[in-house]
């Protein structure tokens, strides 16, 4: 294999600039390459990429058989574990020859004649790039909400839709952030619009039938972004700030979408917490005082962080990553000596047990939780002899079973 040594590299041009910031100056030669649509960086970026062709065409025929034999063992016609949510099965599957998902669903059962809620095949015909993210049913399973980016720079356009006409029931919102929540009479959903230059997820809207992006919240400070998320319940929407070592709050009930937003907890330097809500109270984990975090509950917003109860407490050998509600249990999902972990609390008897794997090392992660009075906790798995499997592990029975297992070729 003889590679082209006579390729000439392409090399930026400098053009003077300076970045004035706190009163210091920096100099930046290469600040022009940020213009995407300049035609000078365009012509640049085609350079580099006939470089590369010149210098690596030797090794054109081996790049077309690992690429081959890389596609040949992958499943093209995929579907994931389906998930209950009401009375219908959720699920998203590839066809072969396709390169997007298709969001369907069937009611009752996975016997049922399928109905497709969303086919990104469809919707990326014609353009060269789609990403659709935040595919977000409402509660009713009426209607969807998502986002969809057709040029690749995370800017995304916000759609809303009757499941089955795809009829829109609000204008498309371009220069959002993927992620919405639904309010509770499925009329608009909550979502969180994006800086235009710096693309920071910043002010949250109120977007859908009976609300032309409506301002609800803007975080003020450049520090940190925003993002939206629901409670296990949907009876809250929550405006989540967060920065390198600080979050902060504010509530909505999805009842009352046009309340003003009421913080949950002010913003404290170095003070990270998160929460959900179980139609009763609050749980939240929180670092203050708890270094690898510590959960806690509360009956409502504002109420002083000295009076919230303590519900596990923290353990300076493990870090506690996150927490899942059910109706007769708290899941809480640790790390300890670098592997991810479960231990089920019973919320009546305040029996505690871990969840055990048998290898002497493993991947898991929490996986479509989305019934509160779910009987088994979701979860996959794998490891160097399990290839990735999701399981549905049963929180009185404590019994495992396979979901859905990816197949090795």
């Amino acid at each position: 294999m003889v590679f082209d040594r006579t390729a000439v590299a392409p090399i930026a041009r400098q053009v003077p600039h300076v970045h004035t910031c706190h009163g210091d100056e920096r100099q930046d030669p290469y600040f022009w390459l940020h213009q995407r649509d300049d035609e000078a960086v365009l012509t640049f970026l085609r350079a580099q990429n006939d470089y590369a062709d010149a210098l690596m065409a030797p090794t054109d025929a081996l790049q077309k058989t690992l690429y081959a034999e890389m596609r040949g063992r992958i499943k093209e016609d995929e579907l994931s574990a389906p998930y209950r949510d009401g009375d219908y099965w959720y699920y998203t599957r590839y066809e072969a020859g396709h390169e997007y998902p298709i969001y369907a669903r069937r009611l009752g059962s996975m016997d049922a004649d399928e109905q497709i809620i969303l086919d990104v095949n469809v919707l990326a015909q014609g353009h060269d790039y789609c990403a659709v993210s935040g595919v977000e049913v409402s509660p009713d399973h009426q209607r969807v909400a998502y986002a969809i980016d057709t040029v690749g720079r995370r800017q995304y356009t916000l759609h809303c839709i009757e499941i089955g006409s795809g009829e829109s029931i609000a204008q498309p919102l371009p220069g959002m952030s993927p992620g919405a929540i639904w309010n509770a009479d499925c009329s608009d959903v909550f979502a969180v619009r994006n800086d235009p230059e710096t693309l920071r997820p910043f002010e949250v809207l109120l977007h859908g039938q009976t609300q032309n992006a409506h301002p609800v919240w803007q975080e003020q400070d450049d520090t940190f972004a925003v993002y939206v998320s629901g409670t296990c319940t949907e009876a809250y929407v929550q405006l989540v700030s967060v920065s390198t070592l600080t979050t902060e709050i504010h509530l909505i009930p999805t009842s009352e979408p046009l309340r003003q937003p009421e913080v949950f907890l002010a913003r404290r330097r170095g003070h990270e917490y998160y929460l959900d809500h179980d139609g009763e109270q609050f749980y939240v984990i929180s670092n203050r005082e708890a270094k690898n975090f510590c959960l806690m509950a509360t009956q409502a917003p504002g109420t002083p962080i000295d009076a919230w109860r303590e519900i596990s407490a923290h353990n300076p050998s493990e870090l506690l990553e996150d927490f899942q509600l059910f109706k007769h249990a708290i899941v809480l999902q640790f790390k300890r000596d670098g592997l991810t972990g479960y231990r089920v609390i019973d919320r009546a008897s305040g029996a505690t047990h871990e969840i055990e794997f048998d290898d002497p090392a493993w991947l898991t992660g929490l996986r479509d939780n989305i019934m509160f009075d779910a009987p088994a906790l979701r979860f996959e798995y794998e490891s160097m002899t399990t290839p990735a499997t999701v399981f549905d592990y049963d929180l009185t029975t404590h019994e495992r079973t396979v979901s859905c297992q990816t197949s090795v070729r």
